[in-house]
């Protein structure tokens, strides 16, 4: 990967970290249950369509896409479009009622040099795994990546790395990559979900899909 692309990659991550804010202490949080979340989500779709301006201020092609996130009929948690910094192409932060984070989630863009599938989803993984992953990590002197494994986001073949960090004001983190390649485009995207675990516990990294930015994430569909 090109230094260039390395430090826009840089230049991302410094911005989707959870910033400090309102915490509920561990005491007193009331841990969100995802077979209740489930029970009263409903939705906003949100169309994502332009281009992403990278570290050195040229323009780059980004596929648009559409998503819904959810939101709670009955304000149990809420849900924001946050401000995008530079190269972020979308980010959508879950909080409590009281502000205290929850998870977010942003998407990004990626070029992929066309080839089969597995090899895109290969690429994709080193890309991820070599780029971003230790971005993501030198924040966090336990932080740690736990796996890397194929999955699937709605109708598309993607591939996805986790694993966890504990967060200064949030306590015990996961985090999870996932890179979706467009099945007609080189450029591609993929997203970053961050998850206090103080707020939505998850069993495994089998229930990735039950959070907030899990749910996001697979109502993700590319617009052609």
């Amino acid at each position: 990967m090109p230094a260039s692309r390395s430090a826009a990659l840089a230049f991302m991550l410094a911005f989707v970290l959870p910033a400090a804010g309102p915490v509920a202490s561990a005491e007193t949080i009331a841990p969100l249950d995802h077979k209740v979340i489930s029970a009263r989500v409903a939705g906003r779709a949100l169309r994502i369509d332009g281009t992403r301006n990278d570290a050195t201020g040229a323009v780059s092609p980004a596929p648009p896409f559409q998503l819904v996130v959810p939101t709670d009929r009955d304000g149990t948690w809420g849900a924001r479009l946050a401000k995008s910094p530079k190269n972020t192409l979308a980010r959508v932060i879950f909080t409590m009622p009281d502000g205290a984070f929850v998870e977010n989630i942003g998407f990004f863009s990626a070029t992929l040099p066309f080839s089969g599938t597995e090899a895109r989803l290969e690429r994709f993984a080193t890309l991820l795994n070599f780029n971003v992953v230790p971005i993501l990590l030198k924040e966090f002197p336990d932080g740690q990546k736990s796996g890397i494994r194929k999955t699937r986001v709605g109708p598309y073949e993607a591939v996805e790395i986790f694993g966890g960090y504990t967060h200064p004001d949030y306590g015990p983190m996961q985090w999870r990559l996932v890179g979706i390649p467009h099945p007609d485009r080189r450029d591609s995207i993929y997203t970053l979900s961050q998850i206090a675990l103080r707020s939505m516990p998850l069993p495994s990294v089998d229930d990735f899909g039950h959070s907030l930015s899990g749910m996001t994430l697979e109502s993700m569909r590319y617009i052609k």
